[in-house]
């Protein structure tokens, strides 16, 4: 534990030597939020459409067998 301790301090140091201060954000503005949301939308969407399309032109032997390899 102790160990862990000094490395957090030593990279708290390194830190102020190069003249920043050890912090983390976590914050999402619309635009993150709206680009997080659109890609995950997108994707889904994506499966979705193709898992139909792959079943109606492949059919469900073929669909199996793009899974082994995908």
């Amino acid at each position: 534990m102790s160990k862990e301790v000094h490395s957090i301090d030593k990279d708290v140091a390194d830190l102020a030597s190069l003249g920043y201060k050890q912090e983390l954000k976590r914050n999402l503005n619309f635009f993150s939020n709206f680009a997080i949301s659109f890609s995950f939308i997108s994707a889904t969407t994506g499966i979705f459409s193709l898992f139909g399309f792959g079943l109606t032109t492949g059919g469900q032997r073929l669909s199996g067998v793009g899974r082994l390899y995908s």
